[in-house]
């Protein structure tokens, strides 16, 4: 089987025992430091990692947010087209506050990079700034898509070079796409103190900005089907939870989020595409039913911090549910006896399908390499399937 076999038979619970590591996400800086542990700089950080295996693509289109700097990392502006001028507005030893592209105003931190910008000023506060920045927010504008996006191109992992170029029908990698958001990406436009507030004084605008959000979701959609390519999954992706619970009444996501993820779910099964993965972090018990009833089949990370445990997980939704995460990055920090010790609960998982072993979060620059090739080493030798 290949990469793109092996995706789809253990997500559809078909595949058991196979330790598919769905998704390899680190800080920067931990790149960084790998290469100076002796990783190749010239090597795609993810081909490194993966042992030439677990091969997950993207279509390669402008969605939900930028990444501002290699592999994925954060700042995450909103992905406005056209950009607002990046520039700086005021500057000291230790910090800097931006225009961002997406028109917000935030100050960073020079000495850590790693930390979240604090903002000042976000791109919608308040309904008049929504119409002019939904222009914005276009999914036809020309460059929401990347040149050459209809073939095999822009991949995070560089092996099999002889397929750029080719059309995506002849992946042997899972594809699939970024492109829904009813609640996170608004979080982004409008702060989480904006969007609480807007969500109880002017409940018509939230309910307008997901409407267009879902206008905007099925142009993607429609445009990567007509141009024949076919997709394995969708993320979605929220980050609506903390570390006990939603950062929203239920009522709300089931009155204004759920119908709206049917919609598109609906769609997309109509489509072909079954496997949904939403990514939100914090504790998701609260969402999780809720998704369920939107249609959504997946979640990840499941940080543990937060309380969440992939096994209880399991047990209770069974093969309603497919799971991705789980592993306490910060356990990585310490020995192999420490690694060893998280790991236990993988096999169990491996065994009933529907589960990818993934840390559950952005790998920290404390992880040393050695580290989080011993976490590979050790899920390989989980594998049951030959």
């Amino acid at each position: 089987m290949n990469d793109h076999e092996r995706f789809l038979s253990i997500a559809r619970f078909q595949r058991t025992g196979d330790p598919f590591v769905f998704r390899h996400w680190f800080w920067y800086e931990t790149v960084i430091r790998w290469q100076q542990e002796g990783m190749p700089a010239e090597v795609s950080p993810y081909d490194y990692v993966s042992l030439g295996k677990d091969r997950v693509e993207y279509i390669p289109v402008n969605t939900l947010t930028y990444s501002l700097r290699p592999y994925h990392n954060s700042p995450w502006p909103v992905a406005v087209d056209p950009k607002f001028e990046r520039k700086i507005i005021e500057e000291d030893q230790n910090t800097v506050i931006i225009q961002e592209v997406d028109g917000g105003i935030v100050r960073f931190s020079k000495k850590d990079p790693t930390n979240m910008p604090q903002f000042i000023k976000y791109p919608v506060p308040d309904r008049k700034a929504w119409e002019s920045f939904k222009i914005r927010f276009d999914p036809l504008t020309p460059t929401r898509f990347l040149p050459n996006w209809e073939v095999i191109s822009n991949t995070d992992f560089q092996r099999d070079p002889q397929l750029q170029g080719h059309p995506w029908s002849e992946r042997n990698f899972a594809l699939g796409v970024s492109a829904i958001s009813l609640f996170g990406i608004f979080r982004d436009m409008m702060g989480l103190t904006g969007i609480s507030y807007t969500l109880y004084d002017d409940p018509k605008l939230i309910e307008e900005m997901m409407d267009h959000m879902v206008y905007f979701s099925l142009e993607i959609f429609k445009k990567i089907f007509d141009a024949g390519i076919t997709l394995d999954f969708v993320n979605l992706w929220e980050d609506m939870c903390y570390r006990v619970g939603l950062l929203v009444s239920p009522k709300i996501v089931k009155e204004m989020m759920v119908p709206r993820y049917r919609i598109l779910t609906d769609f997309l099964r109509n489509h072909g595409v079954n496997i949904f993965m939403l990514d939100c972090d914090g504790n998701v018990d609260e969402l999780v039913p809720l998704l369920l009833e939107g249609g959504v089949n997946g979640i990840f990370p499941l940080e543990v911090q937060a309380g969440m445990d992939p096994v209880t997980m399991r047990k209770k939704y069974g093969k309603d549910l497919i799971i991705a995460g789980g592993i306490d990055k910060r356990e990585l920090t310490k020995g192999k006896k420490e690694i060893d010790e998280e790991l236990k609960k993988i096999p169990w998982l491996l065994e009933q399908g529907g589960y990818f072993p993934i840390v559950d979060h952005l790998v920290p620059p404390d992880v040393p390499l050695e580290n989080y090739m011993y976490m590979m080493e050790q899920l390989q030798k989980m594998s049951t399937t030959g």
